[in-house]
């Protein structure tokens, strides 16, 4: 612990190709009063459900998250697991990411998470995402918006999780990486901008 009341920890794990793992300093209450968190020796701080939720959601919280979807993906074409539909599972990984990559972005621009969550703001909604991303200054090249494109107006997401028989259009494995790698940098610069230790 250090002398201003903070615990610092770490998370994740690292990889020589992507540094170090994170670390995170979460505040700490020293013991007082009647409100004694008696298990953890810390003084609990009351909040409502929402307002706990805006505190602990950061923008480099989304956008750690987004990186470990990412790299699960990355993951998991190398690893050429034999099953009967292997792109599927990778495919998710790489949508999901994607979408956190974006609401990141939003949330560093002071979106709230009940606006990321709420289906008439955003929720899962590309096109609203993107839309609002790119007027906050987030830019996208061609393969970007053509593959928001197909998330938005397509079942492909659907499809990544469960299976359907018949013609579709999707993006190919290699295209949504390099989305992800585009997003990635330029969000990555957004936060460092802003402060936060993204890498």
């Amino acid at each position: 612990m250090t002398q201003s009341g903070h615990l610092a920890i770490s998370f994740g794990r690292g990889r020589a190709d992507r540094g170090p793992a994170y670390s995170e300093v979460l505040r700490y209450e020293e013991p007082s009063g009647r409100n004694e968190n008696k298990r953890f020796g810390g003084r609990l701080t009351e909040l409502t459900e929402e307002q706990d939720t805006e505190d602990r959601t950061s923008p480099f919280s989304l956008f750690t998250n987004a990186e470990s979807y990412w790299w699960a993906a990355q993951e998991l074409v190398e690893a050429n697991v034999r099953s009967v539909h292997p792109e599927s599972p990778i495919r998710f990984l790489y949508y999901h990411a994607i979408e956190l990559f974006l609401k990141s972005y939003l949330r560093l621009h002071g979106h709230t998470v009940r606006d990321l969550g709420s289906r008439q703001k955003f929720g899962h909604d590309m096109n609203k995402l993107t839309e609002r991303a790119a007027e906050l200054g987030l830019r996208f090249d061609v393969e970007d918006r053509h593959l928001f494109k197909i998330v938005a107006e397509t079942d492909a997401v659907i499809r990544s999780r469960y299976h359907r028989t018949g013609a579709f259009h999707w993006p190919t494995i290699d295209g949504l990486d390099r989305v992800c790698d585009r997003l990635h940098g330029s969000i990555r610069d957004a936060m460092r901008a802003a402060g936060f230790p993204a890498r």
